[in-house]
C-alpha cells in the first residue's frame, strides 16, 4: 500500500494472507524491492527481511541483488535480515544488512539462534 491502511480493512488483509500459497521459489529480489517500494525517503524506516532459502526466482546472482537494493534503498532505511533453516544464503544476507546500517541472523534446527554480524556503535539512526 502505498500508506497505512485502516484497521478497519484488517479482514481483508487476513483474507489476502489467506489465500496465499506456497510455490517452492524464493525471489528474495523481488520481495526486498517490493519492501523498499513503500519507503518514505524523508522518515527512517526499517526493513524486516525474513527468508527460509536461497535466490531461486527472479534474479538470482547475489551480486545483482546486493546492487538492486543499494540503488532503490532511501539513505534512511536499515535492512535487518532473519534467515531460517538450511538452505539459507548467508552471505547475501550480512552484505545486504551491513550496507544498509543493519544486521543478520541465522537458524537452523541444528544451530539454534547466532547472531553473525553486529550494529556498531556508532551507527547513525
Amino acid at each position: 500500500a502505498d500508506r497505512p491502511v485502516p484497521a478497519s480493512r484488517r479482514a481483508e488483509g487476513r483474507e489476502f494472507i489467506r489465500r496465499l500459497i506456497a510455490q517452492g521459489s524464493t525471489d528474495i529480489n523481488r520481495a526486498l524491492l517490493e519492501g523498499l517500494a513503500g519507503v518514505d525517503g524523508r522518515r527512517p524506516t526499517v526493513l524486516i527481511f525474513l527468508t527460509d532459502g536461497l535466490p531461486t526466482a527472479g534474479e538470482t546472482d547475489p551480486d545483482r541483488i546486493v546492487a538492486n537494493v543499494q540503488a532503490n534503498a532511501a539513505k534512511t532505511v536499515r535492512l535487518f535480515a532473519f534467515g531460517v533453516g538450511y538452505d539459507v544464503d548467508t552471505v547475501l544476507l550480512d552484505q545486504l544488512s551491513a550496507n544498509q546500517r543493519g544486521a543478520a541472523t541465522s537458524c537452523s534446527a541444528a544451530k539454534g539462534v547466532r547472531p553473525r554480524s553486529r550494529i556498531p556503535a556508532n551507527t547513525p539512526a
